[in-house]
């Protein structure tokens, strides 16, 4: 993902629970999501440096595989749908609590 602008890019949650290492430039939610040996992150503009990420990946089987089941991992337990909406349910109190959000 050789983004200059991105949020919390759907793709690469995608990407990560069907065992897809990444890599990905370092701009908005990505460093966040990219950890844990799931992939690389790159500074943006810098081709030169995702382009030697993706051919160590591409050139290094046991690393790809171990990389894509980490991050398969790391999906699983992180961007659960249960979890996130859990995690969601909680922010929103906590924004009515604070007076921010109206009750309903």
């Amino acid at each position: 993902m050789s983004s200059i602008s991105e949020g919390v890019p759907y793709a690469l949650l995608e990407a990560m629970s069907s065992g897809l290492p990444s890599v990905c430039t370092a701009v908005g939610g990505i460093p966040e999501i990219i950890s844990d040996g799931t992939g690389y992150v790159v500074p943006p503009n810098r081709p030169d440096m995702l382009a030697e990420k993706l051919d160590l990946l591409v050139n290094n089987k046991e690393l790809r595989i171990t990389m894509g089941r980490r991050a398969t991992e790391v999906a699983n337990s992180k961007y659960d749908i249960d979890e996130m909406a859990g995690k969601f349910r909680t922010l929103y109190k906590e924004l009515m609590v604070a007076g921010v959000l109206p009750e309903t």
